[in-house]
């Protein structure tokens, strides 16, 4: 079933309406950033991205993980649990 819904959207026979894009913020217009949950695989790589481009990141997460880790390694502004 699910297969099937997915098949409908990508063919443009779905009937669920899709968002409207909106504009992403440049780096620079963002100020500081709280991630939840910042040590897991996705909200790592966004929280590491942020930071490369000089966003203040911080974050927390209920327990420690490699990625979090080497969030801290590379960016020592970032907070852990």
């Amino acid at each position: 079933m699910l297969a099937r819904a997915a098949l409908d959207v990508v063919r443009g026979e779905s009937n669920v309406p899709l968002l409207n894009p909106i504009e992403v913020l440049p780096a620079d217009h963002v100020g500081p950033v709280h991630f939840i949950a910042i040590g897991g695989s996705g909200m790592s790589g966004i929280a590491r991205a942020y930071a490369e481009l000089g966003v203040c990141v911080t974050g927390s997460d209920r327990s420690d993980s490699k990625a979090l880790q080497s969030l801290r390694q590379r960016h020592p502004v970032l907070c852990g649990a």
